[in-house]
């Protein structure tokens, strides 16, 4: 995540998980606070971890 701003902000950071196929199994999201001109490494956790078994791929949907 990356504030390209000179204030701090919170963000939240939505992301999708998808099997083989493209589709999407399962979603999740993480707020964090950001320092102006910095960047920060999230982690988004699954909302149904039981899930993670059929994830391949993982992509941002949204950040705001």
């Amino acid at each position: 995540m990356r504030n390209a701003g000179d204030r701090s902000g919170t963000f939240v950071v939505e992301v999708d998980f998808l099997d083989a196929a493209g589709e999407v199994v399962d979603s999740g999201s993480f707020r964090t606070r950001v320092k102006g001109g910095s960047s920060r490494s999230v982690k988004v956790p699954m909302e149904t971890p039981s899930k993670v078994r059929d994830v391949v791929e993982c992509e941002v949907s949204s950040v705001r």
